[in-house]
């Protein structure tokens, strides 16, 4: 009887273990499947992290304009190709000096005048086209001698009966006005005449204003340098230019006692 006992106390145990093992199995099963270790064909890939946006590229700043319009006040290297270009077609405009100043706008509205265009002292495309022609104003006459064109208000040099430079100028307005209780008409007289009287000191006293370096030819008339040379007539009847020119004309012997001047 106590065998008995013994015997199936031995078996409950026995059957006792092998559950326990069957549990603990179970249990490691399921920490593999929870842990991820196990693939079961239902898990779910990990999301792959989305790639960061590129960053935007900076905008190219935008050309500046070139200029193509140029007037008195202006400077840089287009200027001074302006004033190369003006110089090489006979228009003078003094040195060189990438400004444009009061030379380069007389040069301009010589260029303007002999070309029938606008005459504003602006270069523009009209300016441009002249100055590509290469024009030049025909004088009236052969030989050596300064031409007074009161038509185109021009002063030409002409050297060998063609044109070596032209010059703005402003002669007679036509406009009555008195001198010495008389009333006048201011006209300028055309004719073939030479200088013969000249005043080289600088600004003289005239009967109706000052006069740079004059150079008379018919009486009391004369190319003078003036500080108002507009491009349209204004004087009393003398023919104006810029002082740097007739200093340019005494310096280089332009004009002297006995040179030939025709008004046309």
């Amino acid at each position: 009887m106590r065998r008995q006992i013994l015997g199936m106390g031995a078996l409950s145990v026995r059957r006792v273990s092998l559950q326990r093992r069957e549990v603990v199995k179970g249990v490691l099963i399921l920490g593999a499947t929870l842990g991820g270790v196990v693939d079961d064909g239902n898990s779910f890939p990990e999301p792959e992290p989305e790639p960061e946006p590129e960053p935007s590229p900076e905008p190219e700043p935008e050309p500046e304009p070139v200029q193509t319009v140029f007037r008195r006040g202006d400077s840089g290297d287009a200027v001074g190709s302006i004033q190369q270009r003006l110089a090489a077609s006979g228009y003078w405009c003094g040195a060189q000096d990438n400004f444009y100043g009061h030379l380069t706008e007389q040069a301009v509205f010589a260029i303007q005048k002999a070309n029938g265009l606008y005459r504003d002292g602006v270069v523009g495309p009209n300016v441009n086209a002249a100055l590509d022609s290469g024009y030049r104003h025909p004088p009236a006459s052969n030989g050596d001698y300064i031409e007074v064109n009161k038509a185109r208000q021009l002063l030409l040099v002409v050297r060998g009966g063609a044109t070596s430079m032209t010059f703005n100028t402003s002669t007679a307005n036509g406009e009555p006005y008195e001198f010495e209780g008389r009333d006048y008409t201011a006209r300028t007289p055309t004719g073939d005449f030479n200088v013969w009287h000249t005043y080289s000191s600088g600004w003289q006293d005239g009967e109706l204003g000052e006069m740079y370096r004059p150079m008379y030819y018919s009486g009391n008339y004369a190319i003078h340098g003036s500080a108002f040379i507009p491009p349209y007539p204004a004087s009393h009847g003398c023919s104006r230019l810029s002082s740097a020119a007739m200093d340019m004309f005494w310096n280089e012997g332009i004009m002297s006692m006995g040179t030939r001047v025709l008004v046309v």
